[in-house]
Protein backbone atom coordinates (compact mmCIF):
# COMPACT_ATOMS: atom_id res chain seq x y z
CA UNK A 1 0.00 0.00 0.00
CA UNK A 2 2.98 2.49 0.92
CA UNK A 3 4.61 1.95 -2.80
CA UNK A 4 0.66 3.16 -3.91
CA UNK A 5 0.74 5.74 -2.40
CA UNK A 6 4.09 7.00 -3.33
CA UNK A 7 3.45 6.34 -7.00
CA UNK A 8 0.21 8.29 -7.15
CA UNK A 9 2.00 11.73 -5.35
CA UNK A 10 5.24 11.25 -7.26
CA UNK A 11 3.76 10.63 -10.69
CA UNK A 12 1.88 14.38 -11.17
CA UNK A 13 4.82 15.60 -9.35
CA UNK A 14 7.11 13.97 -11.74
CA UNK A 15 4.72 14.72 -14.81
CA UNK A 16 4.57 18.93 -13.56
CA UNK A 17 8.56 18.62 -13.18
CA UNK A 18 9.38 17.70 -16.39
CA UNK A 19 6.77 20.19 -18.06
CA UNK A 20 7.39 23.07 -16.03
CA UNK A 21 11.03 24.29 -17.99
CA UNK A 22 8.37 24.37 -21.68
CA UNK A 23 5.37 26.15 -19.92
CA UNK A 24 6.86 29.93 -20.15
CA UNK A 25 7.92 29.35 -23.80
CA UNK A 26 6.37 31.45 -26.68
CA UNK A 27 7.75 31.95 -29.76
CA UNK A 28 5.33 35.16 -29.89
CA UNK A 29 5.98 36.92 -26.78
CA UNK A 30 7.68 40.28 -27.06
CA UNK A 31 11.08 41.04 -25.15
CA UNK A 32 10.89 44.38 -23.73
CA UNK A 33 13.67 47.02 -25.20
CA UNK A 34 16.06 48.24 -22.68
CA UNK A 35 16.07 52.34 -22.39
CA UNK A 36 19.81 53.46 -21.54
CA UNK A 37 20.02 56.72 -19.87
CA UNK A 38 22.42 59.19 -21.64
CA UNK A 39 24.79 60.27 -19.01
CA UNK A 40 24.67 64.00 -17.70
CA UNK A 41 21.45 66.54 -17.36
CA UNK A 42 19.00 66.69 -20.61
CA UNK A 43 19.07 69.63 -22.00
CA UNK A 44 16.30 71.86 -24.35
CA UNK A 45 16.77 71.45 -28.11
CA UNK A 46 18.44 74.82 -28.18
CA UNK A 47 20.81 74.18 -25.61
CA UNK A 48 21.52 70.82 -27.86
CA UNK A 49 22.09 73.19 -31.08
CA UNK A 50 24.48 75.29 -28.82
CA UNK A 51 26.81 72.53 -28.08
CA UNK A 52 26.41 71.59 -31.66
CA UNK A 53 27.90 74.69 -33.04
CA UNK A 54 30.85 74.84 -30.38
CA UNK A 55 31.86 71.59 -31.29
CA UNK A 56 32.79 72.41 -34.40
CA UNK A 57 35.27 75.43 -33.17
CA UNK A 58 38.26 72.83 -33.58
CA UNK A 59 36.79 71.87 -37.21
CA UNK A 60 35.54 68.25 -36.47
CA UNK A 61 32.57 66.87 -35.63
CA UNK A 62 33.25 64.77 -33.47
CA UNK A 63 30.78 65.55 -30.09
CA UNK A 64 33.45 66.94 -28.16
CA UNK A 65 33.69 70.40 -27.12
CA UNK A 66 37.71 71.24 -26.65
CA UNK A 67 37.24 74.69 -25.32
CA UNK A 68 35.91 75.52 -21.87
CA UNK A 69 32.54 77.07 -21.73
CA UNK A 70 32.26 78.67 -18.37
CA UNK A 71 35.02 80.53 -19.79
CA UNK A 72 33.10 81.41 -23.07
CA UNK A 73 34.73 79.02 -24.99
CA UNK A 74 38.07 81.34 -24.69
CA UNK A 75 40.46 78.64 -22.76
CA UNK A 76 41.31 75.56 -23.90
CA UNK A 77 39.70 72.56 -21.66
CA UNK A 78 40.77 69.49 -20.99
CA UNK A 79 40.20 65.48 -20.35
CA UNK A 80 40.75 65.59 -16.69
CA UNK A 81 38.22 68.09 -16.31
CA UNK A 82 35.46 66.81 -18.98
CA UNK A 83 31.62 66.33 -18.08
CA UNK A 84 29.45 64.42 -20.33
CA UNK A 85 26.05 66.35 -21.22
CA UNK A 86 23.43 65.52 -24.00
CA UNK A 87 25.92 63.15 -26.58
CA UNK A 88 28.83 65.58 -26.04
CA UNK A 89 31.93 65.60 -23.69
CA UNK A 90 32.74 69.34 -22.92
CA UNK A 91 36.20 69.77 -21.69
CA UNK A 92 36.67 72.08 -19.37
CA UNK A 93 40.07 74.11 -18.12
CA UNK A 94 39.38 73.36 -14.34
CA UNK A 95 37.90 72.02 -11.75
CA UNK A 96 35.85 75.23 -10.58
CA UNK A 97 34.55 74.99 -14.07
CA UNK A 98 33.79 71.73 -14.20
CA UNK A 99 31.92 71.95 -11.10
CA UNK A 100 30.19 75.31 -12.53
CA UNK A 101 29.09 73.93 -15.85
CA UNK A 102 28.08 70.92 -14.10
CA UNK A 103 25.45 72.89 -11.67
CA UNK A 104 24.27 75.14 -14.38
CA UNK A 105 24.76 72.88 -17.57
CA UNK A 106 21.44 74.65 -19.79
CA UNK A 107 22.24 78.21 -18.71
CA UNK A 108 26.05 78.14 -19.13
CA UNK A 109 25.36 76.85 -23.06
CA UNK A 110 22.50 79.10 -23.56
CA UNK A 111 24.27 81.99 -22.34
CA UNK A 112 27.38 81.42 -23.82
CA UNK A 113 28.03 83.21 -27.61
CA UNK A 114 29.83 80.33 -29.93
CA UNK A 115 32.27 82.63 -31.75
CA UNK A 116 31.42 83.33 -35.33
CA UNK A 117 33.43 82.30 -38.37
CA UNK A 118 35.34 80.35 -36.25
CA UNK A 119 33.33 77.17 -36.80
CA UNK A 120 34.59 74.64 -39.85
CA UNK A 121 30.70 74.42 -42.09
Amino acid sequence: MFHRITFRTCLPLTTLLVTLPFLGCDAKKEVPSVVVESKGPTLSQAALTRLEEADRLDGKEDHVVGKCYVCNLGMDGSDEHSVEVGGYTAHLCSKFCQKQFAKSTEQIVLSTEVPKGTTQE
